[in-house]
């Protein structure tokens, strides 16, 4: 299979599931959508805000390739910092006391490289007691 690649999946539960598969043999980043939010102001709006969240992907993974094309109108990315993207996984994992997305968000934090102190102390403090906490929900 060829990677980068990324893989949409309609779940049981109606939840929307993108995984990022960036190398291969890595652990797929698994990104749940809720499918009333995204379609929440209509089908084409929500096929936009898919749309939108794949491309902005992808223009990451692939910077060169988009360099050429045109801005269009302003919209929020839906590429979100590492961190941001993994407290978001971190919440949806207490939530739902799973352990599903525990390398998920790991691998966004290790990417991340701790921009700034407190992030760097959650990595370092926080992250290892959530994730034995996390683990215990298998």
């Amino acid at each position: 299979m060829k990677v980068p690649r990324i893989e949409v999946t309609m779940l049981e539960d109606s939840t929307i599931n993108l995984s990022l598969i960036r190398r291969l043999g890595a652990t797929p980043l698994d990104v749940p959508l809720n499918f009333d939010d995204l379609l929440k102001n209509g089908f084409d709006e929500g096929a936009f805000e898919l749309g939108k969240k794949i491309l902005s992907t992808l223009k990451i993974w692939n910077e060169g390739k988009f360099k050429n094309a045109p801005a269009g109108k302003k919209t929020n990315s839906f590429a979100p910092d590492n961190y941001d993207a993994a407290m978001t996984l971190l919440e949806i994992s207490v939530s739902s006391k799973t352990s599903k997305y525990v390398e998920s968000i790991e691998s966004l934090l290790k990417e991340h490289q701790a921009k700034d102190k407190i992030q760097h102390d959650f990595l370092d403090n926080d992250w290892p007691v959530i994730k034995n906490r996390l683990i215990s929900f298998k």
